[in-house]
């Protein structure tokens, strides 16, 4: 319960200050822990800026793997090994 208090925090700061690399670092770990779907959007908020963030396709590889979308995460994972 505390974690998703937390993300709701971060997704409020980040209303006010949308792409702040630190906030979605934060949303995309909370994710990882209570709401996957929120770290997988915010890693892909992250590539729109960034094609090549290692981060964000690591992470995304990781969410996938989670859900047990193993195509997609071996691409991220392909994307990440470039």
């Amino acid at each position: 319960a505390q974690a998703l208090a937390e993300l709701d925090r971060v997704n409020a700061w980040l209303a006010d200050s949308p792409g702040n690399p630190a906030l979605l670092s934060q949303k995309i770990h909370l994710g990882m822990v209570v709401d996957v779907p929120q770290a997988i959007d915010a890693c892909r908020e992250i590539l729109r800026r960034d094609s090549g963030n290692s981060f964000a396709l690591g992470h995304l590889a990781g969410a996938y793997l989670v859900q047990r979308q193993f195509g997609a995460a071996l691409q991220y994972a392909a994307e990440l090994e470039k």
